[in-house]
């Protein structure tokens, strides 16, 4: 099999198999394919002209103690239907390997869509090393007094501050000042944040489009936080760093040299969540 890289005239074929095999996010396929897809490389074989399978490779690294870790998220896994149980994903997959250590990546990593797809990237060398815990609302409020309001683009170097002093002690992906600013903007009027009387940030959450789910909630009074943003003590859930117990698989990893094998195994449970998903 050939694989090549797309082109801009690709661009309704790539949105078109991001549709066929992940339903239901059409705004946020055409909002990617614009803002994210543009700056990366979507691998793709194609057949008769036509797009079949695609893997974006987006550039990433994990940090962990401020030593950082070259990777490549693998994003958009995709087939088109029909041509699924020939093996294209699995030989694009090997191929993206052998790009990668040309290039020393060490690391290739993805979240999976669902939990059935653990088993079939287990066949190429991942492992599920990434997870999260669950946090529900609290309406008590914390020890002192506090205040919640909407984060704004003023608050990025406390966010930024917050997330990597929480993640001290484990693999997790390495998020720059500007990485947080895109965040902010993607869930403008949805990412809240926990200050103290001094406006310290004390915690931050970002909530679905509805604020009826954290996808991502750090920081000390995070149920506090939580409940605030939903009103909700009964369904409402949020995620958060792993504890190493009860937590929730979410992503897999591939350690491509040694060293990345250990920067994985040590230290406390390794975070991938917000990327893009």
């Amino acid at each position: 099999m050939t694989f090549d890289f797309a082109r801009p005239e690709d661009r309704e074929q790539l949105i078109e198999l991001y549709d066929l095999c992940f339903p239901g996010e059409h705004e946020y396929a055409v909002w990617f394919h614009e803002n994210v897809r543009c700056r990366y490389r979507t691998l793709v074989y194609r057949e008769d002209g036509r797009v079949v399978s695609m893997i974006d490779l987006i550039d990433t690294a994990l940090e962990k103690n401020g030593e950082q870790m070259k990777a490549v998220y693998l994003y958009a896994v995709a087939t088109r239907p029909e041509c699924r149980g020939r093996g294209i994903m699995g030989e694009m997959i090997e191929y993206t390997f052998d790009l990668l250590r040309r290039e020393e990546t060490e690391l290739a990593v993805l979240l999976t869509q669902n939990d059935s797809l653990f088993r079939f990237y287990d066949r190429f060398g991942f492992r599920s090393v990434f997870s999260v815990s669950e946090v529900t609302p609290n309406a008590d409020m914390p020890a002192f007094l506090c205040k919640a309001r909407l984060l704004e683009k003023a608050d990025v170097k406390s966010v930024y501050a917050l997330y990597h002093a929480a993640i001290q002690g484990r693999a997790a992906v390495f998020r720059d000042e500007e990485r947080f600013a895109e965040i902010l903007e993607e869930y403008e009027g949805h990412a809240y944040g926990l200050f103290d009387q001094q406006g310290t940030l004390l915690s931050y959450a970002l909530m679905d489009e509805e604020d009826k789910r954290a996808v991502e909630v750090i920081g000390y009074g995070c149920n506090y936080l939580l409940y605030v943003c939903t009103m909700d003590e009964k369904s409402c859930r949020g995620r958060t760093l792993p504890t190493g117990r009860n937590d929730i698989p979410t992503g897999c990893a591939r350690a491509l040299t040694d060293r990345a094998e250990a920067f994985l195994r040590d230290g406390l449970p390794p975070y991938l969540n917000v990327l893009y998903n």
